[in-house]
């Protein structure tokens, strides 16, 4: 059967038959990377910060006393800011990462449904798309799936008329080979199938 034809109706785009492309938390490489790019300014912002406003004045005061043993101590005590601190920020850095990654997960997602289904439109099928009850812009779910039936509608009368229009050719061209016909009833006949033949086109561009 052709698929173009839309008799089948519309089809579930091929999430099932490929269901690790919902799973994956990378969706879209691109887009995804880029959202993580504040993360990685505001990371850098704060570590110029720390070094300039907490570890340079604590170096500073360290490198000024006079006791060697003091001197050593705060050193000690700068050290082991480091560790707490770093390594604070730098969980909280990997769990922002994260955050960052699964929420654009739920813009990409729906964004590569949305071309995916678009794609297929173009091809000639007729996708019902679903996305997920976390997903954003859902609100272009029922619109792209109104759009996806409108073109199958289409398609289908469109392949129901074309059909039509070749049996017609084909019966004139046999009463042609079986009889005699006038030019002008062979004229009219031809002018009524371009006819048919301009509505068919006009629907396409309408839709």
């Amino acid at each position: 059967m052709d698929r173009r034809s839309g008799a089948a109706g519309p089809k579930t785009i091929p999430g099932k038959s490929r269901p690790w492309v919902r799973r994956r938390l990378i969706v879209d490489p691109p887009f995804q990377y880029w959202m993580l790019v504040p993360v990685g300014v505001f990371a850098l912002v704060q570590v110029i910060l720390l070094a300039m406003i907490m570890f340079y004045p604590l170096y500073r005061n360290a490198a000024q006393e006079p006791n060697q043993m003091v001197q050593a101590a705060l050193l000690n005590q700068v050290a082991d800011i480091h560790i707490c601190l770093w390594t604070a920020l730098a969980l909280a850095a990997i769990l922002t990462c994260g955050y960052t990654l699964i929420h654009s997960n739920r813009v990409a997602g729906p964004l590569y449904k949305l071309r995916q289904g678009l794609l297929q439109i173009s091809s000639g099928e007729f996708p019902t798309l679903k996305f997920r009850a976390n997903d954003q812009l859902r609100d272009f779910e029922p619109v792209a799936n109104q759009l996806s039936q409108r073109m199958a509608g289409v398609a289908g009368g469109n392949a129901h008329r074309l059909s039509y229009l070749g049996n017609r050719l084909l019966f004139l061209k046999n009463r042609l080979v079986m009889q005699p016909i006038s030019r002008a009833e062979v004229e009219r006949e031809l002018d009524s199938i371009l006819v048919e033949f301009s509505q068919v086109h006009m629907l396409s561009e309408n839709a």
